[in-house]
């Protein structure tokens, strides 16, 4: 029994658009799978907690580093950390945010802390200063500090914001913090010398996490933990007075934190 062209015709087209189906479905389904993959760990209060502060600790460090090009393919290297040491001896907030413009040949940057020591090391200054008065040295530390000299970087107006339960940190216009509960997405935004630097960062894989069973450098002496994106997109703006100018690229974002021996 012979088939007609016409029903031949619309038996092609079931069989093609039963296929389509099939792939859109699996398709669908692996995107699922993968978002459910990513995101159980993205969603975890646990991670989410690790990304914040670790006050009770010595020691937090989050750096993000990039290449990024314009629309007009010039190229860019963007380096930015903020470090946090405390609460023993002394305290330091500092921030570096840099920019460096292939194209022009010139590193824009700027940085900001305070190192000030705490409470339990101004007494022992003045304990010391008491007990050896022929070594000027801890009279002389404990008059600066006394007059508040003790700092060594362009001095923070105001302490910077940064929660213990969550990565949020900031200060003034700049600003380092995620922006989803459920997806490795971040925000960076900081001016420098002009410029206003304003990215997301997002990774759409699992982080690597290091920690004492996976230490950074084995046998270093350190007691240190951390994770690590290896490969994030990144997207965003330059402005400036005269123009603003959309940026992509790829880089990577770690944090660190711990207690050094």
């Amino acid at each position: 029994m012979k088939i007609s062209n016409f029903k031949y015709v619309k038996i092609l087209e079931i069989i093609l658009i039963s296929l389509c189906l099939c792939a859109s479905m699996l398709i669908f389904f692996h995107a699922i799978s993968t978002d459910a993959r990513t995101s159980s760990l993205a969603a975890s209060k646990k991670l989410a907690k690790e990304e914040g502060a670790h006050f009770e600790l010595y020691l937090d460090l989050w750096e993000v580093m990039a290449e990024l090009r314009d629309e007009n393919n010039n190229v860019y290297y963007l380096t930015f950390c903020f470090y946090r040491s405390g609460p023993y001896f002394m305290e330091l907030r500092y921030y570096l945010a840099g920019l460096y413009d292939v194209k022009e040949g010139r590193y824009y940057h700027e940085t900001r802390g305070d190192k000030l020591l705490t409470e339990a090391a101004r007494r022992e200054l003045r304990q010391k200063a008491e007990n050896f008065p022929e070594n000027t040295f801890f009279a002389d530390a404990a008059e600066r500090i006394k007059n508040s000299e003790y700092r060594n970087f362009t001095a923070l107006n105001q302490p910077p914001t940064i929660y213990k339960s969550r990565l949020f940190i900031q200060h003034d216009s700049f600003h380092f913090k995620r922006i989803s509960q459920n997806l490795f997405l971040y925000s960076l935004h900081f001016p420098v010398e002009g410029k206003i630097v304003s990215l997301s960062l997002e990774s759409f894989t699992d982080p690597i996490v290091y920690d004492n069973k996976n230490p950074i450098a084995p046998g270093d002496g350190t007691d240190l933990r951390s994770y690590a994106f290896p490969e994030m997109r990144f997207q965003g703006t330059i402005t400036t007075d005269e123009k603003k100018l959309s940026i992509y690229g790829k880089g990577w974002y770690y944090h660190i934190w711990g207690l050094t021996s």
